[in-house]
């Protein structure tokens, strides 16, 4: 497997965004995507909220989450 076929989807929390990961020193040529949230319909559950950001990740490839704080729990 090669790294550059490998993405590393990034979860901000809530109130921060991809500065959060500056930080992070990453080996190797992975694609990076950092995810945006969209604002949530008043009353949508978690769980819903997590099948909404769910469908921007590419499941037909290699894939890596990382996620701080809400980016973690979803």
């Amino acid at each position: 497997m090669s790294y550059a076929q490998t993405t590393i989807y990034f979860f901000p929390g809530q109130g921060s965004d991809k500065r959060i990961f500056d930080s992070l020193k990453i080996d190797g040529g992975y694609n990076k995507l950092f995810v945006e949230y969209p604002f949530p319909k008043r009353g949508t559950s978690l769980r819903q909220f997590a099948k909404e950001i769910s469908a921007k990740i590419d499941t037909s490839k290699p894939f890596i989450l990382i996620g701080v704080s809400l980016g973690g729990m979803l």
